[in-house]
C-alpha cells in the first residue's frame, strides 16, 4: 500500500515538475530562514547563561542627576560600594569588582593606556587589551574553567595573573606556565607578575571578554606607587566609577526589594546633604546577569552589546516567515487539485 502511494506521488512529480519544484522550494527556503533566525535568537539569548550562578548575579548601575536632570547612566561605579553593601544589604551574599588593565594612575587623575604582555625569556610581545583587574571572589561567583592552579587563591595576594589557554601556548608554547614570570608594559611602567594559573578561553557569549586576569590587589598596590591619594584607593573611593562591580544575591531575593534598598544606600553614603540642596543625586541600580548583553546599554559597557527589541522583532519575522511560506504551499497545493477536478468534470 505504501509502496503504491510513493509510485503515485513520485508519477505526479514528474507529471507537474515545475509546480514541484517551485513549491516545494518556497517552502524549503521558508523553514530554512526560519530555522536560521531561530539560532541566531538562541545564540544572542544564550549570553551569560553557562555561568552556574546567573540567576544570582546583578551588576550595578550608577545614574548620575544634576538639579533634578538626568545627565548621565553608567555601567562603572564606585569600587568602595561592594564592601559597604555586603556590610549593609542582607541580600548580598558576595561581591567582585572588575577594572580594565588599560586604567592606571598618572598626576592627579586616571588615564588609560596600552597593554603589552611580553616573555622576557623568549622575547615574544604583544599588545593584550583584553584584561581585568579582578577580585578573587570573581572565580567563586563566575563560572571560569580553571584547568591548572589552585582556584581558592588563583588572585590571592599582588602580582598573580592568570592567563587563558590561547594565551598561555602564545608565549610559552606547551610549557608549564605555573610559577613562571610574565611581564607588562603599560604607560612607560614595567610590572613583572607570577603566573599561577591557566583557564579555558572564555566563551564568546558573554558580555565579558577578556583573555587574562590580574589580582585586584595589584591595582590597588599600583596606583598607590603612581601617587593616586588615598581619597582615590580602588579599596574605599566613592568618588571614582571606572569599575565594574557584581553582587551574588542570595536564592529568592526580591528584585523590588533590593532597589529599594540600592535607594537607601544610595542616600546614606553617596549624597550629602549639599547635593540634596541643589537637587543632584547619585543613585545605584541593579540588573540582572543574563539581560546584560540584550537590555544594558550605557555608559562604559564592557562591550558591544546586543538589541533585545531587535532579536524579539526577528523571533516574530521567523514565524511570519514559515506560515506564509505554509501559506503558499497549501494555497499552490490547493489550486493544483482544483484544477485537476476540473478537468474530470
Amino acid at each position: 500500500m505504501f509502496k503504491t502511494h510513493l509510485q503515485i506521488a513520485f508519477r505526479n512529480i514528474l507529471k507537474r515538475k515545475s509546480y514541484t519544484i517551485f513549491n516545494i522550494a518556497g517552502l524549503a527556503i521558508g523553514i530554512a530562514c526560519c530555522l536560521l533566525i531561530f539560532q541566531y535568537v538562541a545564540y544572542e539569548r544564550s549570553y551569560d547563561q553557562f555561568h552556574r550562578n546567573v540567576n544570582n548575579i546583578v551588576r550595578l548601575r550608577l545614574d548620575l542627576h544634576d538639579q533634578g536632570r538626568l545627565t548621565m547612566q553608567s555601567a562603572t561605579v564606585f569600587p568602595g560600594v561592594a564592601p559597604l553593601l555586603k556590610k549593609d544589604l542582607p541580600e548580598v551574599e558576595n561581591y567582585c569588582r572588575l577594572i580594565d588593565t588599560r586604567i592606571s594612575w598618572q598626576g592627579h587623575e586616571p588615564v588609560q593606556n596600552n597593554v603589552v604582555l611580553v616573555n622576557e625569556e623568549k622575547n615574544i610581545k604583544a599588545l593584550e587589551n583584553k584584561g581585568y583587574y579582578a577580585d578573587q571572589s570573581f572565580l567563586n561567583m563566575f563560572t571560569l574553567n580553571i584547568i591548572k592552579g589552585d582556584k581558592n587563591s588563583l588572585l590571592n595576594g599582588p602580582d598573580k595573573i592568570i592567563l587563558s589557554e590561547s594565551l598561555a601556548k602564545k608565549y610559552f608554547g606547551n610549557d608549564d606556565v605555573v610559577g613562571k614570570q610574565i611581564t607588562i608594559r603599560e604607560g612607560g611602567n614595567k610590572y613583572g607578575y607570577m603566573i599561577t594559573g591557566v583557564f579555558k578561553d572564555y566563551p564568546a557569549n558573554s558580555h565579558l571578554s577578556f583573555d587574562y586576569l590580574i589580582s585586584y590587589s595589584t591595582f590597588v598596590n599600583m596606583v598607590k606607587r603612581l601617587g593616586a591619594p588615598d581619597a582615590a584607593s580602588p579599596e574605599t573611593t566613592l568618588g571614582w566609577y571606572d569599575y565594574y562591580v557584581y553582587l551574588q544575591l542570595y536564592p529568592h531575593t526580591s528584585e523590588q526589594k533590593l532597589e529599594a534598598d540600592l535607594v537607601s544606600f544610595s542616600d546614606k553614603y553617596l549624597n550629602n546633604e549639599y547635593m540634596k540642596a541643589h537637587n543632584n543625586r547619585e543613585d545605584l541600580y541593579s540588573i540582572p546577569l543574563k539581560y546584560i548583553h540584550l537590555y544594558s546599554h550605557y555608559n562604559e559597557e564592557a562591550g558591544v552589546n546586543g538589541d533585545g527589541k531587535s532579536v524579539s522583532f526577528l523571533f516574530l519575522i521567523a514565524f511570519l516567515i514559515i506560515i506564509i511560506a505554509w501559506i503558499n504551499y497549501t494555497n499552490l497545493a490547493t489550486h493544483v487539485l482544483w484544477k485537476e477536478q476540473k478537468k474530470l468534470v
